[in-house]
């Protein structure tokens, strides 16, 4: 029996294939087998199957050490030295409490998307929704967050709603004594009155970048009103090559000029792109990618 060309990665508790299907490495896969490449979806690290290429595609901020004997078993291994995209792992833009920066400022969680990969693993239950929607609104009309709010304390933040200060005075004390958060320069991209971040795609030497607008300050896929097609700055080659990011996406905004990165993910998922109908786009544009690993 021939070895696959292609061994997908997947946490042992993910639940395949409804929960890798919400990810963009499903129409990809899904494209590669119509081409005929042999692809396999690997559940844990309890059993090995040999495949040309092994791409970990494990939903964590910090790629847990238990698979890192297992991944270094393959020769060729997509984002082999993508084991950490915590922020301050990579963040230009971090700033402390002693900074002299009079900017607005915005605080996020240190794990990868409001650290929700970690919640679901630790089965951690969410706030309520009435909690979720206080705090949505009084950061919307106020540019803080509830005094109340224990920050020193908090593990995970919805990520619509990070809390934006105009002052880095203004950030409450709590925060700077959790790792849990960080505290980034907010310098968002504007242009006629709507917001601006941009996601760019990459996998080998394909990439595609989207750029969304939305009215608000915080930009998700779920609040962009237009989401259209733009250039991808040659600054996103060097960091790619910087953090070894041979598959995944990257969030930046253009500030003066220049490429600033949010934000790095391996495991892309696909409801921003399902919601403006552009998965079958970014598969097209990225799905040979994997040639280049495979050569």
């Amino acid at each position: 029996m021939h070895p696959a060309d292609i061994a997908i990665l997947t946490d042992e508790k993910a639940d395949d294939p409804p929960e890798i299907g919400k990810y963009l490495i499903h129409p990809l896969s899904e494209g590669w087998k119509a081409t005929g490449l042999r692809v396999t979806l690997l559940r844990g690290a309890q059993h090995f199957e040999p495949a040309r290429l092994l791409i970990p595609h494990i939903d964590a901020t910090v790629r847990p050490a238990k698979y890192e004997a297992f991944v270094q078993r393959y020769r060729r291994v997509a984002n082999r030295r993508v084991t950490d995209v915590s922020k301050s792992s990579f963040s230009e833009n971090l700033i402390g409490a002693g900074s002299r920066y009079s900017g607005p400022v915005i605080v996020k969680t240190n794990r990868n998307y409001g650290g929700l990969p970690e919640r679901r693993a630790a089965n951690a239950p969410r706030r309520s929704s009435l909690a979720r929607r206080l705090q949505s609104r009084w950061t919307k009309f106020f540019g803080t967050s509830p005094s109340g709010v224990a920050w020193k304390r908090v593990e995970w933040l919805d990520v619509d709603s990070y809390p934006v200060f105009q002052r880095l005075q203004d950030v409450p004390r709590g925060v700077f004594g959790n790792p849990n958060l960080v505290v980034e320069k907010f310098a968002p991209e504007i242009e006629g009155g709507f917001y601006s971040v941009r996601y760019a795609y990459v996998f080998g030497s394909r990439e595609i970048t989207l750029r969304l607008k939305s009215r608000r300050a915080v930009i998700k896929g779920s609040n962009a009103e237009v989401c259209e097609e733009v250039e991808t700055p040659p600054e996103i080659g060097g960091w790619r090559r910087r953090l070894g990011l041979d598959y995944g996406k990257i969030d930046f905004v253009v500030a003066e000029g220049k490429p600033v990165v949010l934000d790095v993910n391996p495991t892309p998922a696909t409801s921003a792109l399902e919601r403006h109908r552009l998965t079958g786009r970014v598969t097209q544009r990225l799905r040979d990618g994997v040639l280049d690993l495979l050569r």
